[in-house]
């Protein structure tokens, strides 16, 4: 939600700019599937939900290169053994997106991306203190691919304006085994869905 107030704010105090620069900015809501065993340990439900940015630029009529960001914060509370588990992750996409629009307002599009995730996993017995000798984390890091498909409406491009859409695309994502040192491996993976509201320029 921050995210989307703040492209908000930005498109209220921008200055008029031409919509067809071909630069898209978008604040996004996700989610990927992960039924690793260990991703239990910090989450009920097999669902890694993130938030975060997505930058494209147009290249050709069809073509846009985007890269993007998101983040994965997920973590329970062990009462009786007053253990705090978390894990935080940051997945980072680069790849191409074919669209083709219908009527300036309906862009059905298709999109391969390869993607980058560090995750970090934490165990810790006082989760009241930030610097509590006795917590134990591990990082690791994975490659992996999203295969997507989706849909983005757009409002009418006019002169000296700064355009709007909105997208919803789904479909799977793929990383490699990431292993997190004497706390195990994870390998996230399955469907994947993102939605997001953006600016055109």
């Amino acid at each position: 939600m921050r995210t989307v107030l703040c492209l908000a704010l930005f498109a209220g105090s921008a200055p008029a700019v031409a919509a067809d620069l071909g630069l898209q900015l978008s604040g996004e809501l996700g989610r990927l599937h992960n039924a690793d065993p260990t991703y239990d340990l910090f989450s009920n439900r097999d669902v890694m939900p993130s938030r975060g940015l997505r930058v494209g630029l147009t290249v050709a009529d069809t073509v846009t290169i985007e890269t993007g960001w998101h983040r994965v914060r997920r973590g329970l509370t062990e009462p009786t053994l007053g253990i705090q588990t978390a894990f935080f992750a940051d997945e980072f996409i680069l790849g191409p997106k074919i669209s083709r629009g219908f009527g300036d307002v309906f862009y059905p599009y298709v999109a391969t991306h390869g993607a980058l995730m560090r995750g970090v996993m934490k165990f810790d017995d006082d989760p009241d203190s930030r610097r509590n000798a006795g917590q134990v984390a591990e990082a690791g890091v994975a490659l992996g691919v999203l295969a997507m498909g989706g849909v983005e409406l757009r409002s009418p491009a006019k002169e000296g304006k700064i355009a709007f859409s909105v997208h919803l695309e789904g479909g799977y994502g793929w990383f490699q085994t990431a292993a997190y040192g004497d706390l195990g491996t994870m390998q996230p993976g399955g469907f994947a869905l993102k939605t997001g509201i953006g600016l055109r320029l």
